[in-house]
């Protein structure tokens, strides 16, 4: 992502797929091969923050990339957005399922 206006066509693809559901729903985010600039980056973490709090149920990120889990994790603290972004997919979704399981036993899973 170089700039700003790369991440309308990501906002556009997320809602045609999102809004039409008419729920919200459970969602991993994969940040794997993927590159923000500097510049790009307080707008790129606002857009899913945004789609994240209209859209998705709960959600889990991850991503291999070690740099972009400080930066992106660094970004989402500043925001409120609870920063953990996992290093594997598989870990994102055991956290997933973790929530979901504690959500279904009418546990808060922001406390687990």
């Amino acid at each position: 992502m170089r700039d700003e206006l790369g991440v309308q066509p990501i906002r556009h693809a997320l809602l045609a797929r999102l809004v039409p559901l008419g729920r919200r729903v459970p969602a991993v985010v994969a940040y794997d091969n993927f590159q923000v600039q500097p510049e790009a980056m307080d707008a790129y973490v606002q857009m899913p923050t945004e789609v994240a709090q209209a859209h998705y149920e709960r959600v889990s990120r991850y991503t291999t990339s070690a740099f972009l889990r400080s930066k992106l994790g660094h970004a989402l603290q500043q925001r409120g957005v609870a920063p953990h972004i996992f290093e594997h997919e598989q870990e994102a979704h055991e956290h997933l399922r973790r929530i979901e399981d504690a959500a279904a036993l009418g546990i808060n899973p922001r406390s687990t």
